[in-house]
């Protein structure tokens, strides 16, 4: 990258560079990662073909470095271009993640309902065997 383009990166861009591309990192040692990888990146005013086809909307410019995608915003009163988010691909969305958690939550209930159930039943089957003149206790020899 040329010196006289600068990047500001936003807090929501590192926020998600920090949670999709490396969780491990604090906060500071992720800005400072992410300022090396603009440093490699190339400059598109288009994005990739695998990002196109399932954005919601177009950034001024994009900033890619391997599978990683930073949207741009350009900023005129500074002659910067900020960075808004940052996009691993093969990852999913905020909308499809959410989908399929809930799709886990609904699953997880439904599994603990039947586990109800089920134990209700046991209880209920003890209770008449025990009213039948059955014995919870051992029986004798």
């Amino acid at each position: 990258m040329g010196s006289a383009t600068t990047y500001p990166i936003s807090e929501h861009a590192l926020e998600r560079f920090q949670m999709r591309v490396r969780p491990a990192l604090e906060v500071d040692a992720a800005r400072v990662e992410l300022q090396r990888l603009i440093e490699l990146a190339e400059f598109a005013s288009e994005p990739p073909a695998w990002h196109a086809v399932r954005t919601r909307r177009e950034a001024d410019g994009y900033l890619l470095v391997g599978d990683l995608l930073m949207p741009l915003r350009y900023l005129a009163s500074s002659g910067s271009w900020l960075i808004l988010t940052c996009i691993a691909r093969g990852g999913i969305s905020d909308r499809a993640r959410g989908g399929r958690n809930e799709v886990r939550r609904s699953r997880g209930r439904q599994a603990k309902r039947r586990r109800l159930r089920q134990g209700a039943r046991m209880r209920r089957a003890e209770g008449a065997a025990f009213a039948a003149g059955g014995s919870a206790a051992a029986p004798s020899r």
